[in-house]
């Protein structure tokens, strides 16, 4: 799977995570791969958040969820629902989170 290098370097170096997530990235463009373009750009929002950078993190899992809910990427749209709702929570972002995914 693309992502896997990403995920494993999620747990141990937000740094190493990006590094890995923009090569999946640019591997899934060059393959024309949506659904990977669409989840790497959504991890990505992800170690935003872990670097700290929760606006930066707000507005990618927004988009990524809202691809995943236009195409019916059912996996990839759950997953950035919880990522999001777990760094939300924690941040108290819940709601510019939800306007920002419902477009509003």
């Amino acid at each position: 799977m693309p992502g896997d290098q990403g995920r494993t370097d999620q747990d141990l170096d937000p740094t190493l995570a990006e590094a890995s997530w923009r090569e999946a990235l640019a591997v899934a463009e060059s393959l024309g791969d949506q659904g990977w373009v669409n989840r790497a750009r959504g991890e990505l929002g992800l170690v935003a958040f872990l670097q700290g950078n929760v606006n930066a993190s707000i507005v990618a899992l927004g988009q990524a969820l809202k691809v995943a809910q236009t195409t019916g990427d059912t996996p990839s749209g759950l997953s950035r629902v919880a990522e999001a709702v777990l760094g939300a929570t924690s941040v108290g972002a819940w709601v510019l989170l939800c306007e920002r995914g419902s477009g509003g």
